[in-house]
């Protein structure tokens, strides 16, 4: 016997689809205005037969705002499903007002089980004809079906937790992204960023540690160490071509805060072979091309102790992704609307988008934040600004009128 579940659509895309995540679900009838059904249709029955198994899926169009309407198209369609001898449940997630009433208004006549979902925590609760599942019925007299009736729309109603078939398909952000309507863009992930976790966490945290202890000149010390492209990793940099390249680097405290960082980097092993002759050239060797991208992308550390801070407990995390305004890469890449984001988290069905500023912050940032988190997150997602340097009050009351967390100490990985 098919189990069908009525989804009232919204423009919260994973709403659309909690159901059938948790849930085996062989139909889904989404019921919307046309508006809301011609925004939702194509992705909301993509993402249900690809990823959920659901193997129909109807839409219908109704005037959500007319009550009336409403209840005609939610009577026909668990008329037409009873008839067809199928077990009916109603998904109230994200259902408006109307379309709520008119399931208290239908759900005793037919016998059906009402159920919503906290995408926040997963938990799900329903209720069987007006009566929350689980909960003591309120006495009432016996119904005596008539003559003639439906016996099915006097017994008890089918309801998921009793009768349904518990899953849980394993959503990760590729997914998540693709139920927004975009895409993450894989060729344009930077090299610096395609970590192996295990094996270089020692390396990125000991280098974070330098980084830390010299906040305020990391940025520019980067842009210094770009002067001197490397001869396949070795770098020789001549006493003359320093203090030139300095002139114009007001934040570094000249060729000494530089010998002192370079010393740093050599301690934790990300530069070997260094030698700083006095009043001579400056030599060393990257350790390998890695170790040379850390430092030269001046926020590159700092995006990936958060990957590391953030990735250890959650379902799926990714550093430095692109991702693709309207799920279509074109043969020109001028075509593709893109935008970055520095940490991306997935905790359950919530994602984080994580922006890492390494040097002074802007409102633009968070509104930039804020955007790219509306498109592909939802309403449900989380936002962090990661800002070790800080921002300022104006900037920080803003953020939090936004609902964004500042952090000024990036989350720390666990020893």
């Amino acid at each position: 016997m098919a189990v069908v579940n009525i989804e009232f659509l919204s423009r919260e895309p994973i709403e659309n689809v909690v159901t059938e995540l948790k849930f085996q679900i062989d139909k889904t009838v989404c019921l919307g205005d046309a508006e809301t059904v011609a925004a939702e249709r194509d992705r909301t029955e993509t993402f249900l037969t690809r990823y959920c198994g659901v193997r129909e899926v109807e839409f219908r169009t109704v005037a959500t705002g007319d009550l009336p309407a409403v209840v005609r198209e939610l009577r026909s369609v668990l008329t037409a499903e009873r008839a067809a001898g199928h077990q009916v449940t109603v998904d109230i997630t994200g259902g408006g007002s109307l379309p709520l009433v008119a399931c208290g208004i239908l759900a005793r006549e037919f016998a059906v089980s009402l159920h919503l979902f906290d995408v926040e925590t997963g938990a799900m609760t329903e209720i069987e004809g007006n009566v929350f599942a689980g909960a003591p019925a309120p006495p009432t007299a016996p119904t005596v079906p008539e003559p003639g009736s439906d016996p099915e729309a006097h017994a008890a109603p089918f309801t998921l937790t009793a009768g349904g078939t518990p899953r849980n398909v394993p959503v990760d952000l590729d997914m998540l992204i693709r139920m927004h309507g975009g895409r993450i863009v894989d060729r344009m992930h930077k090299r610096s960023k395609d970590i192996d976790l295990s094996a270089e966490r020692a390396d990125i945290e000991a280098l974070w540690s330098v980084s830390k202890e010299h906040l305020e000149s990391w940025n520019s010390f980067a842009v210094y160490l770009q002067g001197f492209p490397p001869d396949g990793l070795r770098v020789v940099i001549p006493p003359e071509a320093s203090r030139a390249k300095l002139a114009n680097l007001k934040k570094l405290d000249g060729k000494r805060e530089i010998d002192i960082m370079l010393n740093c980097c050599a301690d934790v092993g990300v530069i070997e072979d260094l030698v700083i002759e006095t009043g001579g050239a400056t030599s060393f060797r990257y350790r390998d091309a890695t170790a040379k991208n850390w430092l030269w992308e001046a926020g590159c550390i700092l995006e990936l102790h958060t990957y590391v801070g953030e990735a250890e407990d959650s379902d799926d995390c990714l550093v430095g992704a692109h991702l693709d305004w309207d799920g279509v890469l074109h043969s020109g890449r001028s075509e593709d609307v893109l935008n970055e984001i520095d940490v991306l988290v997935l905790r359950g069905l919530v994602p984080t988008f994580i922006s890492c500023k390494s040097g002074s912050v802007d409102k633009d940032a968070l509104y930039e934040l804020r955007t790219v988190t509306e498109r592909f997150g939802g309403k449900y997602a989380k936002m962090v600004l990661a800002a070790p340097k800080g921002v300022s009050r104006a900037d920080r009351m803003r953020a939090e009128e936004m609902g964004i967390e500042v952090r000024v100490e990036p989350r720390e990985p666990k020893i």
